[in-house]
């Protein structure tokens, strides 16, 4: 089978606009494939779609390549990202004039893009009931994190304050940011936010902070400045799971977490301790928050050029060499996220969906 092959899928626009056919053959975490192209499709017989094999493959395990549909575009700039049984919740950054705006957006399973809010959201996260964000603004305070169902209502967690992650988990919403100080240079905090409850401080540091993640009971980030992993139960001390480390990003799957040094190396360690693992030493320059861990795999973006980046993607389990999944694409590609059945990522003003 040749890297693309002629294919038609329908694409739905955001705010009524045209649809457009455009149409991607990727490769599950098996043979090489061509970034999406901008060609005339071929007008022969679209090729059947990829049947739904039952649980995702991990990397490497080959079979047929599936098709990756462009679900939604977007009027500027895709930013962040993330899915759940099947809606992915997806930010862009308008182009600033007297100040920066945006919005998110939710696209279904049935390919429906709806308006959801208006923010210029620089993370996101969701689970099975509740949407949290991260925004950027321009002027003090900076940005603010909020919360509300996914079904919409009145927001659940509304607080200001230059945050740059959110995780859902912990029992509620957890983010992380830079503050002001009375003297540079501005600390770090991780705050967790229960609805109808004061904030609790997990960390003030004047450490920068390499990626945040939450699980049910604790919150996990880096710490840049001096190497470390850290898990905290709020309202506990930070305890240490690692040593020598430089995170971009942390994920928590399963009993284990999981993070990629800006070398290029994913590891792993149980979150409750133990020992460190090498997952891959796949080496390169990891592109900084486009990590995602969904058994059975982990994917993430690793720039290959000034302007150009790859998916690639490793067995939950390790592997010595990772496989593309992707390659060529544009370095611009953000909001790198799965859910059971997708990888989904945003590439400049477009939104894919490829089977897993």
């Amino acid at each position: 089978m040749n890297d693309v092959t002629r294919s038609a899928c329908r694409t739905h626009h955001v705010r009524g606009c045209a649809e457009i056919l455009l149409l991607v053959v990727l490769t599950a975490c098996g043979p090489r494939a061509e970034s999406p192209s901008s060609s005339t499709p071929d007008a022969g017989s679209p090729p059947s779609r990829t049947p739904d094999a039952g649980s995702p493959q991990p990397c490497g395990a080959g079979g047929s390549a599936p098709i990756a549909d462009l679900i939604a575009t977007s009027p500027a700039d895709i930013v962040a990202a993330a899915a759940a049984d099947g809606d992915v919740f997806w930010g862009n950054a308008l182009q600033c004039v007297d100040a920066c705006f945006g919005e998110i957006f939710v696209t279904g399973a049935d390919g429906v893009t709806t308006r959801f809010e208006g923010a210029q959201a620089v993370s996101i996260d969701v689970d099975a009931t509740t949407v949290a964000w991260a925004h950027h603004e321009d002027f003090p305070p900076f940005g603010r994190v909020s919360s509300k169902p996914r079904v919409g209502g009145p927001r659940t967690v509304a607080d200001s304050g230059r945050f740059g992650n959110v995780a859902l988990g912990a029992g509620g919403v957890v983010a992380s940011g830079t503050f002001p100080t009375p003297f540079p240079p501005n600390h770090s905090e991780i705050r967790l936010y229960v609805p109808g409850a004061s904030p609790v401080a997990v960390l003030t540091s004047d450490h920068r902070i390499g990626g945040l993640a939450a699980d049910a009971n604790a919150v996990y980030w880096g710490d840049f400045a001096d190497g470390s992993i850290l898990r905290a139960v709020p309202g506990e001390a930070p305890a240490t799971l690692a040593s020598g480390q430089n995170a971009l990003s942390v994920r928590v799957e399963g009993s284990n977490l999981y993070w990629i040094n800006t070398d290029g190396s994913v590891m792993s360690v149980p979150v409750m301790g133990g020992p460190v693992t090498l997952v891959s030493n796949a080496g390169g320059r990891p592109v900084s928050g486009q990590f995602v861990v969904h058994s059975p795999s982990i994917y993430w973006m690793n720039q290959t050029g000034t302007n150009t980046a790859d998916l690639i993607c490793v067995p939950i389990t390790g592997a010595e060499s990772p496989t593309i999944v992707l390659s060529n694409l544009s370095i611009g590609v953000r909001g790198l996220t799965a859910d059971d059945k997708y990888l989904y990522f945003g590439m400049n003003k477009t939104l894919y969906r490829v089977l897993r």
